[in-house]
């Protein structure tokens, strides 16, 4: 007995039940039922595009090749449509390890529409089942394609790219109905908490109360933190990620469907139409929130750091600072100054996670990002170094850009052959993945050529020196962009706990720093200072010192070939300039 999967696929919007589902492999089953053929598996993807990759590697690899539908993807902005289809990706596997001798569907629709004539989408799926001797029955037509025949597909993409064009022009026939509808004030929303009853707009009754909840807490005036502890402990569960944010705050109070009003393009605000129950808010109630929530954004914008010279929106470390406990990014937070906090601490999911920092102190050395700009010259003295060797970089350039026109033109020949099905996708993909590092590492190291040459002018070369000497003579930091860009070439994370911070640098190699108590009990860290010693060997090494108040030894915390990193008490160093001091 012959045997087959089914496969069934909703459009997407359609909601996450849809009668078509059921339907389609009612009649697939019935079909396999008619001619003998045993179903080894059935399979579905609900609320999910047409023109979606499977979500297995071969199809997240595909795609990525598939200029075409990048485009196509890139253009598009609601979330639903930026996935893969999982149901594909199960019967995909369901093939690879069973003999299946019929994909079942409704119509070929169902399993891939190609969002562009050039897209390989079609192909990459056709190529699947004709590789494993699978033939395409669709129901609705009672057709068997055995994908035998490169004339036949390519007809098939004739008709496929026709029925696209179709589909767009529907699309764009339904967006203008849908605003003339919107202009008579029925609304379409899929907003939190919404529930669609026979066209009609009604809410779940308990995410109803939570939605009362954020109303009710911002007008009592609540904070934030207070507001989401509550709704985090209260309503979790239907919280639609793993928590409430307070962008989630923001959506539902901005959100005009809960007081039963829709704002026109024109902003015009009419009553919704095709709501069966009473709204949750009254539209008063709902403009005081949304007005608490601007004046409080405005407060916030209007509040400035004590450190003097240094611009609200000036944050080199975002995205650096990660929470040591649980590895999460540390989000900011004005409080006097710029903060950084453990997520976890903001959307109280974990007690543990209690982690702060503060960026900025009344005094300039207790300052943290006076603190860690001392080791910037490190990377500076590097970039001086490479330029020294530029000269002979000339030839490894020419050599580097040969080498890539050639990997290039080895991928273009494998990819060709693989969407003419000349060879397999298993070959395939090892083949493309050994050509993509050896591509990648060859684009990187003539992309370092070409950026040293960009910045070997005396110019540039000047400005590295100035930089080194305003960081070893003086107590300014550096201006704004100059330090933007320093901290991301010198600092690959900064890992804070409760009692040190873990500095990871630009080779790689980390070292640990204390923290310090500045005063009542808010912690910084040690103030650094660049300068330079000589070995025993009379060699000259850079030297970056961290100094405490509190009576320490001496301690090492990382030495390489060119520099040594160290941490004692404060002293000498601190005052006076810096000359060249022995260290043993």
């Amino acid at each position: 007995m012959k045997k087959a999967v089914v496969y069934a696929r909703q459009s997407f919007t359609s909601g996450e039940e849809s009668i078509s589902i059921e339907s389609q492999i009612e009649r697939c089953k019935a079909w396999a039922e008619a001619n003998g053929v045993e179903i080894v598996g059935v399979f579905k993807d609900v609320n999910t595009s047409s023109e979606l990759y499977p979500d297995n590697e071969e199809g997240h690899a595909y795609c990525s090749l598939d200029t075409e539908w990048q485009k196509w993807n890139n253009k598009q902005l609601t979330r639903g449509r930026k996935k893969y289809k999982k149901g594909l990706a199960e019967a995909f596997s369901c093939i690879k390890e069973n003999k299946i001798d019929y994909f079942i569907c409704n119509e070929k629709t169902r399993i891939y529409r190609n969002p562009s004539t050039l897209s390989l989408l079609e192909s990459f799926i056709l190529s699947f089942l004709k590789e494993h001797g699978v033939s395409i029955v669709e129901v609705e037509f009672n057709k068997i394609d055995s994908l035998s025949s490169n004339i036949e597909m390519a007809l098939n993409r004739l008709i496929m790219d026709w029925k696209m064009n179709e589909l767009e022009m529907r699309k764009e026939q339904s967006i203008r109905s849908k605003e003339k509808l919107i202009e008579k004030g029925i609304v379409f929303s899929n907003a939190f908490g919404v529930v669609w009853k026979d066209k009609k707009i009604s809410f779940d009754e308990e995410k109803g109360k939570a939605i009362k909840f954020i109303f009710d807490s911002i007008i009592e005036g609540k904070t934030y933190g207070e507001i989401l502890y509550e709704l985090n402990r209260k309503y979790i569960h239907l919280a639609e990620g793993k928590s409430f944010y307070l962008s989630s705050i923001y959506n539902i109070v901005f959100n005009t469907v809960y007081s039963g009003v829709k704002t026109t393009k024109d902003g015009r605000q009419i009553n919704i139409q095709n709501m069966e129950d009473k709204p949750l808010v009254s539209l008063a109630r709902q403009l005081k929130a949304i007005e608490i929530i601007k004046s409080n954004k405005g407060k916030a914008e209007k509040k400035k750091c004590n450190q003097k010279n240094i611009s609200k929106h000036f944050l080199p470390y975002s995205g650096l600072l990660t929470c040591g406990y649980c590895g999460r990014r540390m989000h900011m937070r004005i409080d006097n100054g710029v903060v950084y906090l453990c997520p976890s601490q903001i959307n109280k999911l974990e007690d543990k996670c209690s982690t702060r920092i503060r960026m900025n102190f009344l005094s300039s050395d207790e300052d943290f990002l006076m603190a860690l700009q001392p080791l910037f010259i490190l990377k500076i003295e590097e970039h001086l170094k490479e330029i020294e060797q530029l000269n002979t970089s000339t030839a490894d350039e020419k050599n580097l850009m040969m080498d890539i026109k050639n990997i290039e033109s080895r991928q273009k020949i494998i990819t060709e052959q693989f969407s003419e099905g000349k060879i397999s996708s298993d070959v395939f993909f090892a083949v493309n993945e050994k050509i993509n590092l050896e591509l990648t590492e060859k684009k990187n190291a003539l992309k370092h050529i070409q950026d040293m040459k960009v910045n070997s002018t005396g110019k540039f070369i000047e400005k590295l020196h100035a930089s080194c000497k305003k960081i070893e003579n003086s107590n300014e930091l550096l201006n704004e962009d100059e330090y933007r860009i320093l901290v991301r070439e010198t600092i690959q994370d900064v890992q804070v706990f409760d009692e040190k911070i873990k500095i990871v640098l630009f080779d790689g190699n980390s070292f640990n720093l204390p923290r310090v108590k500045i005063r009542y009990t808010t912690l910084g860290i040690p103030f650094g200072k660049a300068m330079r010693f000589l070995t025993k060997n009379t060699e000259e090494k850079r030297l970056i010192v961290f100094y405490v108040k509190d009576k320490i030894e001496r301690k090492t915390l990382l030495e390489t070939d060119n520099y040594k990193i160290i941490i004692e008490t404060e002293n000498e160093i601190k005052k006076g300039k810096v000359e060249i001091t022995e260290y043993k």
